[in-house]
């Protein structure tokens, strides 16, 4: 695995003859869903926590006698409205709190996206790169077939060659042979 921010590991996934592993994807996503799922289900634990300790807060407020003296004393003469930003205020108190894992599913669908399309892309180059090299691979084991049917020529034609040549020797020899045998022929028939 790489890192690609501190503390957040990257997958670094096979690469195969036509993209990355399907297996590791799967199990990389399928690891992604449950982290997801855990994640959601723990903000939904403290999303309920909150909006409890948010009610037991109210209730004891409520429940709790005003005081006056415990008040700080307010100089209203020294308030101006006009110098007040409520441009991040919002008037709804109700809000459900943002969820940061609302959209995750979403970021890890686009990194699947990411990841498939890269993994296309790079498929795509080697097919080009494949596709280029085949007709000089080609050419190189079509000249190398050549030679080796030249060579294989050669030594059938050596062949024969020698098989001719001892053929002759055979011939030669079975003729010296027979010549040589005719004379001690002659000699060895008996005298009258």
């Amino acid at each position: 695995m790489s890192e690609s921010a501190p503390g957040q590991q990257m997958p670094d996934f096979a690469v195969t003859m036509r993209g990355y592993d399907r297996g590791q994807v799967e199990e990389y996503v399928s690891a992604l869903q449950d982290f997801l799922a855990e994640a959601q289900r723990r903000a939904t634990a403290a999303e309920a926590a909150l909006a409890a300790q948010q009610r037991d807060d109210k209730d004891n407020d409520a429940t709790a006698e005003p005081t006056l003296s415990a008040a700080p004393a307010i100089d209203a003469s020294a308030f101006d409205a006009s110098t007040l930003d409520t441009s991040t205020v919002d008037a709804s108190d109700d809000q459900e709190p943002v969820d940061p894992f609302r959209d995750l599913s979403g970021r890890v669908g686009d990194s699947v996206a990411r990841i498939l399309a890269e993994a296309e892309q790079t498929a795509g180059v080697l097919i080009a790169q494949a596709q280029h090299a085949a007709p000089r691979l080609l050419a190189d084991a079509e000249g190398r077939l050549r030679q080796l049917t030249e060579q294989a020529d050669r030594e059938q034609a050596r062949r024969d060659e020698l098989r001719r040549q001892l053929t002759d020797l055979r011939d030669l020899l079975a003729n010296a042979t027979s010549r040589s045998a005719s004379p001690l022929e002659a000699s060895e028939e008996p005298a009258h």
